[in-house]
């Protein structure tokens, strides 16, 4: 009995000592300066309120979204504490999946990003399924495609890459990068014949995985092991579309893209 309540003591000391390890959860301002230009609104500082961009029911929980972000680039520069970084994005990005709209625009990116931190945490049929779940939202997400003919090949399952790219080729039949993955992974000309508007989609290559709900564990990659995916980090690839679309969101793609996504959404319904 005195060895358990011994062992206990020692837990409860070592506890603190590992979660003063953090940093406090308000983001600096250098950090805040890496982030999407909403988040300075969000996390308290001079920046553009885009409560209009996203719609106010899901604008009011963003911040969580600039959290997570956070967590991502802690991630990075504290590899000691690395893996609880990690987690607590995961955390940051479910808030967020379980208190938005299900149909909010922005749902596919954030799935991508969150695949991604599922990846670095060796979390592969959760990444899988937050990829699935892009594709289902946005059938004409090329990042999300992308993302899991990588995740499929690096696995070894090329039948799977194929039908991603397959898929992908059926609502993205000019998608460069489609058809390279499409070839790559054993496809051969011609393409796959392009779906017509208006039809249902099929979910890519679910498997047995399905859909990420969102209380599975975990989100997006800033970090070195987001190379485990061809899609750029998280926001690194919005990053180099500012100035084509709305200046009040950085790491956003185009506004035409956005309208794009709100325009398949729409049909969908």
């Amino acid at each position: 009995m005195k060895l358990s309540n011994r062992l206990l003591g020692a837990v409860l000391i070592a506890y603190p000592v590992v979660a003063q390890a953090l940093l406090p959860y308000a983001a600096t301002d250098v950090e805040v300066a890496q982030l999407p230009k909403f988040c300075a609104f969000k996390l308290g500082r001079p920046g553009p309120n885009a409560e209009s961009q996203f719609g106010r029911s899901n604008w009011m929980h963003m911040h969580h979204y600039c959290h997570g972000l956070k967590s991502v680039l802690r991630a990075r520069t504290h590899p000691k504490d690395r893996i609880g970084y990690l987690r607590q994005a995961k955390g940051e990005y479910d808030y967020v999946f379980s208190h938005t709209e299900p149909g909010f625009w922005f749902r596919p990116q954030m799935y991508v990003e969150v695949a991604r931190i599922h990846l670095q945490l060796k979390e592969r049929v959760q990444a899988q399924g937050r990829l699935s779940e892009a594709i289902r939202l946005n059938p004409r997400y090329e990042a999300a495609y992308l993302a899991l003919v990588d995740l499929h090949k690096d696995d070894g399952a090329r039948p799977a890459a194929l039908e991603v790219a397959t898929q992908g080729l059926r609502y993205l039949p000019a998608s460069e990068a489609l058809k390279t993955a499409y070839l790559d992974n054993g496809g051969s000309r011609p393409f796959p014949e392009p779906i017509q508007a208006g039809t249902t989609p099929k979910p890519a290559a679910e498997s047995a995985a399905g859909p990420a709900e969102a209380g599975d564990a975990p989100p997006a990659t800033v970090d070195q092991a987001a190379a485990a995916s061809s899609a750029p980090p998280a926001g690194e690839a919005a990053a180099g579309a500012e100035g084509t679309g709305d200046s009040a969101c950085r790491f956003c793609p185009p506004s035409e893209i956005q309208q794009r996504w709100r325009e398949s959404f729409q049909g969908e319904k």
